[in-house]
């Protein structure tokens, strides 16, 4: 791949982390921190696989960029095997994995 194939991934990647990180910081805390709602990891996971199966058309590079940026904004999560439970209280940073 070249550099204008790849530079349009890589920001969506990193948009999809933004709104990964701002669901988990403040929707997360606004919704009342939910016990019914699944992380956003399973989302990120989810969009992988159908990214891979898609993988040769531009769809599906998208799909796979987006679920890479909300799969790694929800990191923690996905290496305690959260599902349904509500997030840890306690401090949160935007910037982070958490």
């Amino acid at each position: 791949m070249n550099f204008k194939k790849t530079l349009p991934l890589i920001i969506v990647a990193f948009i999809s982390y933004l709104i990964g990180r701002w669901s988990h910081v403040w929707l997360n805390d606004w919704a009342g921190n939910p016990t019914w709602a699944p992380h956003h990891w399973i989302y990120g996971a989810l969009l992988i696989i159908l990214g891979l199966t898609f993988r040769k058309k531009m769809v599906g590079k998208m799909m796979l960029a987006f679920g890479a940026g909300l799969f790694l904004s929800d990191l923690i999560d996905f290496l305690h095997f959260r599902i349904l439970s509500p997030d840890p209280l306690g401090e949160k940073h935007f910037w982070g994995i958490d």
